[in-house]
């Protein structure tokens, strides 16, 4: 489950490949950087025979990022923030030196040299397309101030032509696209040979040449008819109004519905946290459930979108007060069917759903994805205990989650102790509320029909805990149970990226078809027949 902590997102590091600068023609310019669809500041760059260099200025989360960069055949340079980068590429190697820290590292050809925030070294990934080179080695320099290898693997290829439009004129541009260490996709652009675009879908990250930040295809940028009927509402929950959309069947009412509601962190009606989660799960789900013939309420958390209030705030009271609201709304709409409404909570929200099917036993049933069957204080540190001993994360990363146990153990130790702030800034309030629920319990007074739904690769809640409510619904005496266990599946429902040959880098949030096929089975079965 996502904590409520501030997270400086780094804009995703780029490559260039150091031994094909001297073929690059004269290129200069200015790109437009932007993480999760806003413009988060801008590089300049120059690319000649001589090499490339760039300057960027970035603005994330509040803190100003200010670089350098210079790329020649045999050398690299990074200035940032007070920190000076050098490297050499020599007799098959790489050697990088950072203040009093010289390393070597062996390096075979083709290569790329890849660093934190810089953009433009892209062209040469568009040279070495062109070249017909494929698999090749990344080098990314910046690694060595995290004590890791910086020599990874990666490949590049040419996708081809295609028209794209921007500001009414209709361009031809080259794709190229780069996969770098076996996982993160890059999607690269050109026209006539010069680098315009890069992005990288995973991160929500993607700088564009001035003059085309608004660029599209063309067959997304013609007229397209809205193929669901939907309507925009506005309820009031206390002092602050919740917005959202309201999907519907076509034909008459009433009809059956269900309430969406996301996890932990301010998610907007599509399920989205731009730009750390973007897989548009609620989006899809009104679109396929609306088909079925059930209408779908999804709606931005406060504080987020068109919504009102402030997230971070927020109590486990507030969020539920929330949804009663919500509820409220559905059973008193026209077109909604009162007698036959369910709930679907993903995460935190799976806290919620057995409480509302406990207060209201006309609640037709719910569905919980990812569900804890524990307190959240519990989970926090489960999660962590168990990520810490992975083997397929690197010793850096172990280590990064292994000095976060003790700071999140403080937290929890302070929430208890009544305190109003801690090491890491949570909301102790939320906390202390949430500490205080037992979901066992609650669920044990659920009589409605449950549907359960796991990933299998859960990092954050495993899927034990799907197992503990089953048997905690069983014992209490509601037969009316259904668990599925989606196999290399994450707690956020994308597909496992690793050791998975149904995972796509080009599309690194989809979600499987099979997760939306088991809830239609079950919204037929319990809304519909």
């Amino acid at each position: 489950m996502k904590n409520k902590a501030i997270v400086i997102l780094v804009v995703c590091a780029i490559l260039l490949t150091a031994n094909a600068v001297q073929g690059s023609a004269l290129h200069q310019g200015k790109l437009v950087v932007f993480l999760g669809g806003d413009a988060v500041g801008y590089e300049e760059f120059s690319i000649s025979p001589e090499g490339i260099t760039t300057q960027a200025s970035l603005t994330v989360a509040g803190q100003t990022i200010a670089l350098e960069t210079r790329l020649t055949r045999d050398s690299y340079e990074l200035k940032q923030m007070g920190v000076t980068l050098t490297g050499k590429f020599a007799d098959g190697s790489f050697q990088v030196a950072a203040g009093p820290v010289q390393l070597s590292y062996g390096l075979a050809q083709p290569y790329f040299v890849l660093d934190n925030n810089v953009f433009a070294q892209y062209q040469q990934v568009i040279d070495l397309a062109e070249s017909g080179a494929e698999e090749v080695q990344v080098v990314t320099p910046v690694l060595v101030l995290m004590s890791q290898p910086p020599v990874l693997t990666g490949k590049v290829w040419k996708v081809g032509a295609a028209a794209y439009e921007v500001d009414g004129q209709v361009v031809e541009l080259e794709e190229y696209g780069a996969l770098l260490a076996g996982s993160v996709y890059v999607r690269i652009l050109a026209h006539e040979g010069n680098l315009v675009l890069v992005e990288v879908p995973a991160q929500m990250a993607k700088a564009a040449l001035e003059g085309y930040e608004g660029l599209k295809p063309v067959e997304e940028a013609l007229p397209q008819g809205d193929a669901l009927r939907t309507e925009e509402f506005r309820v009031q929950s206390g002092d602050i109004t919740l917005a959202g959309t309201l999907t519907l069947p076509e034909g008459q009412g009433p009809f059956p519905a269900i309430l969406l509601n996301s996890g932990s962190g301010p998610q907007d009606r599509d399920g989205n946290t731009p730009p750390a989660l973007m897989t548009n799960m609620f989006k899809i789900m009104a679109e396929e459930f609306s088909s079925l013939g059930v209408a779908v309420l999804r709606y931005d958390e406060r504080g987020v979108g068109e919504s009102t209030g402030d997230y971070n705030a927020a109590t486990f009271t507030d969020l539920m007060n929330d949804i009663r609201a919500l509820m409220a709304y559905l059973k008193n709409h026209p077109s909604i069917d009162s007698q036959r409404i369910a709930m679907l909570g993903h995460s935190e929200g799976a806290y919620f759903a057995p409480i509302i099917a406990s207060e209201d036993p006309e609640l037709a049933g719910i569905i919980l994805l990812g569900a804890p069957s524990a307190s959240l204080d519990k989970i926090m540190i489960e999660q962590l205990e168990y990520q810490a001993g992975l083997e397929y994360l690197s010793e850096a990363e172990r280590g990064m989650i292994g000095a976060y146990l003790p700071l999140t153990e403080q937290v929890i130790a302070d929430a208890r102790a009544g305190k109003a702030e801690s090491v890491l800034p949570y909301n102790l309030d939320w906390l202390r509320e949430h500490m205080a629920h037992d979901p066992v319990a609650v669920i044990a007074n659920v009589t409605q029909p449950v549907l359960l739904i796991h990933g299998e690769n859960d990092l954050k809640v495993l899927p034990s805990h799907a197992e503990q409510l089953q048997r905690a619904l069983l014992e209490a005496g509601n037969g009316q149970v259904e668990l599925h266990v989606l196999p290399k599946v994450t707690h956020e429902f994308m597909l496992f990226p690793l050791d998975n040959p149904a995972h796509d880098p080009t599309d690194p949030w989809k979600t499987p078809a099979e997760l939306y096929d088991i809830i239609g089975s079950w919204l037929r079965a319990v809304l519909l027949d």
